[in-house]
């Protein structure tokens, strides 16, 4: 079963970060003059693929920590909780406004929430490599047991 889970989790933080640099490159390829197609994609795409598979990362995760919670899987609890509620409570408003902006042309409310989708996402990234760093080094983890007997 656990082995089940760890598939899952790695097709899931794929198509998770998958979906983060093709929403970078289409928004750099379509530039301005698609910007609405460009804002679509987006939308849909957080809401039918990151959101989803950024949820089964974080269920698929937490099933392979097994019983015990050292410090290391708490920190992974913790940011996963983090990046839910930014994800939640700025990227997708971010997302949304950004569209209803475009759509009023009301650029400079479009640029704010371009704006607040950066810088949360930004962070969003910065949590999850500290994640990925955490959960490589397993920190916090008492010496002398190995990552292997995890």
């Amino acid at each position: 079963m656990k082995s089940i889970f760890k598939i899952v989790h790695v097709i899931a933080l794929s198509i998770f970060l998958g979906t983060i640099i093709s929403y970078i490159l289409i928004g750099i390829l379509s530039g301005e003059n698609n910007l609405s197609f460009s804002r679509g994609v987006v939308l849909t795409g957080t809401q039918y693929l990151t959101i989803p598979a950024l949820w089964i990362v974080g269920f698929s995760g937490i099933m392979l920590s097994k019983k015990s919670f050292q410090g290391w899987k708490r920190a992974k609890i913790f940011g996963f909780l983090l990046i839910m509620f930014n994800t939640h409570f700025f990227i997708l408003p971010a997302i949304e406004d950004s569209i209803k902006y475009l759509n009023l042309g009301n650029l400079t409310a479009l640029d704010n929430a371009l704006f607040v989708e950066a810088i949360s996402g930004s962070i969003n990234l910065l949590l999850i490599v500290l994640m990925i760093i955490i959960a490589v080094t397993k920190w916090g983890e008492l010496k002398g047991k190995t990552a292997a007997s995890d």
